[in-house]
């Protein structure tokens, strides 16, 4: 669409978004639980619809399913540079490197394929908002138990501009990690 941020108007964004954290944090016991919910809900929707941030990780992943489940090479011994002809060929931004990704995920990312590379994307995307919402809830759960504001858990991991920003909003199997961690403090 040829719509575009310059690194000045995105760092500024994020100083911003950084201190609009900090000032959340800081009243987050206060605050009413919709609202913060409503906010963590609306900037995780936000992120769904935008474009991939800051990395082309999604787009890695994308070439390494896509290598498995259409063209029958092992992502761990070919490269994307071997299939040039790809549709997601341009988008990817290493295109050298063998999957770094554990087999359990590049074989669930091999589902992805055959949905074309934006139903690949979306599916990601959707992924990583899933984790991130889930997280939230898990995290907010575990420190209610221990006797600690589930609001000020929950603002602080759903309004972190780390995890929104690269994780959420580049569509990152980070937030599957985060999600089984949360889960296993929660147990």
């Amino acid at each position: 669409l040829g719509v575009g941020i310059s690194h000045t108007s995105f760092q500024n964004l994020m100083l911003i978004l950084s201190a609009s954290y900090l000032l959340v944090l800081l009243a987050a016991r206060t605050l009413p639980l919709r609202a913060l919910l409503a906010a963590i809900v609306a900037a995780n929707l936000i992120l769904l619809l935008g474009p991939p941030l800051i990395s082309q990780d999604v787009f890695g992943y994308m070439s390494f399913a896509r290598l498995g489940a259409l063209h029958g090479l092992d992502p761990y011994t070919h490269v994307a540079a071997e299939v040039p002809t790809d549709p997601g060929f341009g988008f990817v931004g290493w295109p050298f490197l063998h999957s770094p990704y554990g087999p359990l995920f590049t074989l669930a990312s091999y589902a992805t394929a055959p949905l074309g590379l934006a139903g690949a994307l979306w599916t990601f995307k959707a992924v990583a908002v899933s984790s991130s919402l889930g997280t939230v809830a898990l995290v907010a759960r575990a420190a209610g138990r221990i006797g600690h504001s589930r609001r000020w858990a929950a603002a602080f991991v759903g309004l972190n501009p780390v995890l929104l920003v690269l994780a959420v909003g580049g569509a990152h199997n980070d937030t599957l990690i985060i999600m089984l961690l949360a889960g296993a403090l929660a147990l």
